[in-house]
């Protein structure tokens, strides 16, 4: 099975603690002020009583959510960007809202099975660091975590807002994993910005190559 690497990419992808010593990712699991409330792990029904919707230019895409922090009986923010699983996959719910990211593995297989998924989480941006920052930034922490790993920059899709794609190829304990990672910024219905990272990730290179037309698509309809 090949490793997943969220647990170190999407805690750094688009670090906005690079830049502001106040606003490190544990933000994202502040409890909410209130009374602490027992919630189900999925939640749905915080979903739909809380989440703050796209914005009102059709590009802005991600939504606020509330959920039960992991260490506590109260609700912590989960900010959703706005994918959707292209035809013949599914969302994994239960792995994202564990992980604060959207989750896609093919149809027909777990997470555990699927040799290739697709992951997308937003980070808060409040003083909007350009989009360069955050990849250097993120290049950096990667590079310093481990030095074998081999980064490179790929030629971004035509028609669409500033985006930075590039290549991550890495060994460790034994395991090689290859990912393709957009990152761009967006925006909630309040004007909030975010940085986006949209990850492609699998056990091999052919692997990689053969789902890249389908994290594409989940690119394109990202607008």
């Amino acid at each position: 099975m090949p490793r997943r690497r969220w647990g170190m990419r999407a805690e750094a992808i688009g670090s906005v603690a690079a830049h502001r010593p106040d606003a490190s990712l544990a933000y994202a699991d502040s409890p909410i002020d209130g009374p602490a409330m027992r919630l189900p792990f999925v939640a749905a029904p915080v979903v739909a009583l809380f989440a703050v919707f796209a914005a009102p230019e059709a590009k802005a895409r991600v939504e606020k959510v509330l959920i039960q922090c992991a260490e506590a009986q109260s609700l912590c923010p989960w900010y959703r960007p706005g994918v959707t699983p292209p035809k013949g996959w599914v969302e994994d719910r239960p792995t994202g809202q564990e992980q604060k990211l959207v989750v896609f593995v093919p149809s027909g297989t777990s997470l555990d099975e699927a040799t290739a998924w697709i992951y997308a989480r937003a980070v808060p941006n409040p003083k909007r660091t350009p989009l360069d920052e955050v990849v250097k930034s993120d290049h950096d922490r990667f590079r310093e975590e481990n030095p074998k790993i081999t980064i490179t920059a790929l030629d971004p899709p035509p028609g669409r807002k500033p985006i930075r794609l590039y290549e991550l190829v890495e060994e460790a304990e034994g395991l090689t994993t290859f990912e393709r990672t957009a990152t761009f910024t967006d925006t909630d219905r309040e004007g909030n910005f975010y940085t986006i990272a949209l990850t492609l990730s699998a056990g091999s290179r052919e692997d990689l190559d053969a789902t890249f037309e389908v994290f594409q698509q989940v690119l394109g309809g990202y607008k």
